[in-house]
């Protein structure tokens, strides 16, 4: 969180007595992962860093998701920037690779970043 702290306008705050309101929860149940953005009832939203996962890059990819941050892949206008190549995508991952609608993807306007720590490589 430190890092993200340092790069943005973001403040963190560790509150282990809070039960309730928005928050991040971090655990080691399942893998490296993360849902995009805040849950929409106000529940915790849960980060799992088994771990494997416990290097930088996984963590502040996995605490983006939190934050709403899609995978740079995953932009509706991918395939104006990249070319996927199916058939070297393992079965289990190719959903990482499917391209979000556009009424539900909002880029600001930002190009596309092949550098980004949201994009798969």
């Amino acid at each position: 969180l430190e890092h993200w702290h340092n790069i943005t306008c973001l403040n963190f705050e560790r509150r282990d007595d809070e039960i309730r309101g928005n928050r991040i929860v971090f655990t080691d149940v399942d893998g490296c992962a993360s849902n995009v953005g805040r849950h929409p009832l106000g529940e915790p939203q849960f980060v799992s860093l088994a771990p494997e996962c416990i290097r930088l890059g996984v963590i502040a990819h996995e605490v983006a998701h939190a934050l709403g941050f899609w995978h740079e892949q995953s932009r509706p206008d991918r395939d104006n920037y990249v070319t996927v190549r199916w058939e070297n995508i393992d079965r289990d991952s190719k959903g990482q690779f499917l391209k979000e609608l556009p009424t539900d993807v909002d880029n600001g306007g930002v190009p596309y970043d092949y550098g980004s720590i949201m994009h798969y490589r």
